[in-house]
């Protein structure tokens, strides 16, 4: 090889050992820069990362801007001709739960804790893996094949030395334009003794919130049109606390409409009164700052998470990544079991290898791609899930492709729509499903009319979650008859 760049948080005894015999160059600009990625990997054979890990006090105003460092480095990476392979340094704590008598493998599927040693790496591996799926397309030279490196926390220098030369010297798989695999540098370390439990009394969430009545539910995005035709449906049965960067009475008074006829945000005071005779209140506030979420969150029943940010790369990582993580932390911090999060689906429209060629697809797994608003989106979905997993949260996420009004004009329909309104009440249903009725802390449920095309099945949400759409929208797929 020419050259292998070093990038992220590479220990500097590994860069030293690294550089005494391989073509190493050494990247320490700034990971969120596009034109400092260009030309560090210019000429590169090899990339080799290691996440930064920030400390979990600095997590909820850092770990936006880690994550999209690791994305736009993929990304530029998969775009260079002369970049073919990828080396990513992650960890074998995944695995620290599991009794030694337990046959762990590659094949297993990680078990993060929240802390940031082990979520930053996790969630690095998930934007890798689906940055390399998405990667044969966008460069005539082929995709990235890429090498997932699980260590040991104590593993030495010349023994990850040893396991890096590996990695880049093994072959990857002919005929293939991109592949993805993972290696685990040695034993895990740290696991208890065997014991005969059944695996899911040892996988247990470790620190279990319980339920308790609902009163007050916080939704976060307050002033989009989600959220103004939940705050709608909700006002008379719950205590409503509306949160955004902006206050209700600002964007309403703009008149600014996502679409036409969707529904504008109504100031707190000016909603129906709820039955526990409180005023519904206002906060207004950065989902990217934590101490503002946690402050929004005191004395909270429930949260609906509604803010979204699609296109801007800096605030889209801050408010669908880091904004859901502080909204998980503020969760635990203040023992609110039930979290209900909301985005786009991730199963169309994103990569070559997504679902757009299929039909009756039902919740699989995601496929964001390349694509910055599922990508990021799709981060903070995961977020929710291990949050979820290791404190028995109950999370709901509810996901969209598009929303229309009745009044919408014919033929606006794609495959996968829901008005506002039965959007809306499909949020309340998440919102009151019971934890034994979703089954398992997390759950995603694709949420539309049912449409002739049969592109999507929206069973799950309806034999689940009880829901079913209310409105009639017939008219956007067919042509009027005389009758």
């Amino acid at each position: 090889m020419k050259k292998i760049v070093l990038a992220g948080a590479i220990p500097d005894a590994l860069r030293h050992a690294l550089s005494a015999s391989l073509p190493v160059s050494v990247f320490d600009g700034v990971l969120t820069d596009p034109d400092s990625i260009a030309a560090a990997l210019a000429d590169a054979d090899a990339l080799i990362y290691a996440p930064p890990i920030p400390d979990v006090h600095e997590a909820g105003r850092t770990i936006g801007d880690l994550l999209r460092g690791g994305y736009q480095l993929f990304k530029a990476a998969s775009e260079n001709a002369a970049t073919r392979r990828v080396v990513l340094l992650s960890t074998l704590r995944f695995f620290a739960r599991m009794p030694q008598n337990w046959r762990v493998h590659t094949g297993w599927r990680p078990r993060p804790s929240t802390d940031p040693s082990e979520l930053m790496p996790y969630l690095t591996e998930c934007s890798v893996r689906e940055l390399t799926r998405a990667s044969g397309r966008f460069n005539a030279s082929g995709g990235l094949h890429t090498t997932v490196l699980r260590l040991n926390p104590e593993t030495d220098t010349q023994k990850t030395v040893d396991f890096l030369k590996a990695s880049l010297e093994k072959p990857y798989p002919e005929h293939h334009s991109c592949s993805f695999r993972i290696l685990h540098a040695g034993d895990i370390e740290g696991r208890p003794p065997a014991t005969g439990a059944p695996f899911t009394e040892v996988l247990a969430p470790t620190d279990p919130i319980p339920s308790r009545p609902l009163r007050r539910v916080v939704l976060f995005g307050a002033a989009g049109p989600v959220q103004a035709a939940t705050a709608q449906e909700l006002a008379r049965d719950y205590v409503l606390r509306l949160s955004d960067v902006r206050t209700m009475a600002e964007v309403r008074a703009d008149g600014k409409r996502q679409s036409p006829f969707a529904p504008l945000p109504v100031p707190p005071e000016e909603l129906p009164p709820s039955r526990f005779e409180m005023p519904h209140d206002e906060f207004t506030l950065d989902i990217a700052d934590p101490d503002a979420v946690l402050a929004a969150c005191a004395d909270g029943d429930a949260i609906l998470n509604g803010s979204v940010l699609r296109h801007e790369p800096v605030a889209a990582f801050r408010v669908n990544a880091q904004g859901v993580y502080n909204l998980c932390r503020a969760a635990v911090a203040h023992r609110i079991r039930r979290l209900v999060q909301t985005g786009p689906l991730q199963t169309q429209g994103h990569s070559e290898d997504d679902y757009s060629w299929d039909w009756a697809v039902d919740n699989p797994p995601a496929r964001p791609g390349r694509s910055l608003y599922a990508h990021s989106k799709y981060l903070g979905q995961e977020i929710a899930r291990v949050f979820a997993e290791n404190h028995d949260l109950s999370v709901p996420n509810l996901l969209y492709t598009q929303f229309v009004s009745p009044e919408a004009r014919p033929g606006w329909g794609s495959a996968m729509l829901v008005t506002w309104d039965d959007s809306a009440r499909a949020l309340r249903a998440a919102l009151e499903v019971s934890p034994e009725q979703l089954g398992s802390p997390y759950e995603e449920f694709q949420i539309s009319v049912t449409v002739p095309q049969d592109t999507f099945r929206y069973d799950r949400a309806r034999r689940i979650l009880g829901w079913t759409p209310q409105d009639d929208l017939s008219y956007l797929w067919q042509e009027p008859t005389d009758a």
